[in-house]
């Protein structure tokens, strides 16, 4: 059973989620303090995983099973989860030890086959065999690793793939751990990014201004932006680059709302996260493109 610490530990890191992002939904399976062995020692770490979960099998996914477990697998299967769809949410399943890490290692100074008694884990629902992520799924993970470094008292190399853990065998999460650890060091660092619409109004650079046949200082929607990025409004990647960099700065919004909440102005895509994931796409490919164009 888990410790007092180990319950207030998990607390603690709850209310760290809600400090640094409170559009994050957190709910407690029933009984999860009780949950799980007790750590004995501070986690040093965590793990993400996926569930394998069919991707019509809903919001929750495997979550029962990550919370019971299975045939010659006894739960808790890990600590948090977090599910699919388009609001950030994440379950909190067991305050103790959970069996999700397997056999791998060593790692961020975790003993070979330790990982369970050493490291956190959470359960994404993901069928792990195309399904994407969506940009709430994304934004609830970065948040929920921030906060459990921040509480455990290490930095963002302590995040962990199970496909890290454990290569030989493993495949999960299927995006770049590289990129979700720069996620988690951007939250540890203060820049939570704010809540965005596509509706939002952003100040034009002079040079953005000048691309766009505007007035110095004009003022233009997010979808704008986007509009004129994704119609082949640039000539280069620093020209993409400054393009990115017109979304960081909302202003004149007169109502904000989660940043995951559906938006669909300007018909263009559901998700403001994701419409600058894509942009930041366009940077990495062109800028790989004139790369190897210069060679």
């Amino acid at each position: 059973m888990p410790s007092s610490a180990d319950v207030t530990r998990i607390r603690r890191i709850v209310d760290q989620i809600k400090r640094y992002d409170s559009s994050v939904k957190v709910t407690f399976v029933s009984g999860w303090q009780n949950r799980g062995g007790s750590f004995g020692r501070t986690p040093v770490g965590m793990i993400d995983h996926h569930d394998a979960s069919a991707s019509s099998s809903g919001t929750w996914g495997a979550l029962g099973v990550v919370t019971s477990g299975r045939a010659g697998l006894p739960g808790p299967l890990s600590q948090f989860f977090v599910a699919r769809g388009s609001t950030p949410q994440i379950a909190v399943v067991a305050a103790g030890v959970a069996n999700h890490a397997g056999l791998g290692g060593p790692k961020i100074g975790v003993p070979r086959n330790s990982g369970n008694a050493y490291l956190y884990g959470t359960e994404k629902a993901n069928n792990g065999t195309g399904e994407r992520y969506s940009a709430a799924s994304i934004h609830a993970t970065e948040v929920l690793f921030a906060a459990v470094m921040k509480v455990i008292g290490q930095d963002a190399g302590h995040v962990v793939g199970h496909k890290e853990w454990a290569p030989t065998r493993k495949i999960d999460p299927t995006y770049d751990m590289g990129w979700m650890r720069g996620l988690v060091a951007k939250i540890l660092r203060g820049e939570v990014g704010k809540d965005m619409e596509l509706t939002d109004k952003v100040k034009l650079s002079n040079w953005a201004c000048d691309q766009m046949g505007l007035k110095p200082g004009s003022k233009l929607s997010v979808a704008g932006v986007l509009a004129y990025a994704a119609a082949g409004g640039y000539r280069n990647a620093e020209d993409i680059d400054k393009i990115l960099a017109t979304l960081r700065d909302a202003i004149g919004s007169t109502e904000k709302t989660p940043r995951q909440a559906l938006a669909t102005a300007a018909g263009l895509h559901d998700n403001v996260l994701e419409l600058q994931r894509q942009v930041q796409w366009l940077v990495d490919q062109e800028k790989a493109r004139q790369a190897k164009e210069s060679k």
